[in-house]
């Protein structure tokens, strides 16, 4: 007796009772607003929502500040101990 499995190929390997869709959810984080509320809340709690002032066109190189201790200056100046007392060039 012949079997009439997956005619048209549509379940793609799947079996034969459902159409297996590429993404039956939705894809990525679409839907986390409506059906997919639950498990955002779950795992990314604070997701949605503000917090803190707006900042328009901010530009991160103008607020940066390095800072670096005095005493590490030395090694910077001097890396291998010169003129500290340790060696001595001639």
């Amino acid at each position: 007796m012949l079997m009439l499995q997956c005619l048209d190929h549509v379940s793609a390997g799947y079996g034969c009772v459902d159409k297996q869709r590429k993404s039956p959810g939705s894809r990525g984080m679409a839907g986390s607003q409506h059906h997919h509320r639950a498990n955002i809340d779950k795992f990314h709690p604070g997701y949605f929502g503000k917090v803190g002032m707006h900042y328009y066109h901010k530009k991160l190189c103008e607020t940066h500040k390095p800072s670096f201790k005095s005493s590490g200056a030395r090694k910077l100046l001097y890396p291998r101990g010169y003129f500290l007392g340790r060696y001595r060039p001639n």
